[in-house]
């Protein structure tokens, strides 16, 4: 993957990475994960503009999983609205992180750390 870019994401997969593109915007006066430790805690979530949200479902007895929801009029993405288990999360997190550590190597030492927090 290369950020900010989905085209060579399967199809299934491109609302998840579409909506972590927003989460994971190099702010470089924030730490990479200031949106995402509020998502990946029980019972976390998060939204923004333009048109997005990720809600952390606890399931007892069995893994989390994620709702992510995003504006089809601003991604394009149909449908609007998929769950994902926890080791998709992660995985899509990990690609993401890796395409943006690519992108701005200056924030690569903060990546890995990311990687191994939210990843492993």
């Amino acid at each position: 993957m290369k950020w900010g870019c989905i085209q060579d994401v399967a199809s299934g997969d491109k609302l998840l990475y579409w909506v972590l593109i927003f989460v994971l915007q190099p702010y470089f006066d924030s730490a990479i994960d200031h949106w995402l430790k509020d998502i990946c805690k029980d019972g976390g979530g998060m939204s923004g503009d333009p048109g997005w949200s990720i809600d952390h479902i606890s399931v007892t007895g069995s893994q989390a999983c994620f709702r992510v929801w995003a504006d089809p009029e601003m991604s394009g993405i149909e449908p609007s609205e998929a769950t994902y288990s926890d080791e998709d999360m992660r995985r899509a997190i990990r690609d993401t992180l890796n395409a943006l550590a690519v992108e701005y190597p200056k924030k690569s030492r903060e990546v890995e750390l990311m990687v191994e927090r939210y990843c492993a």
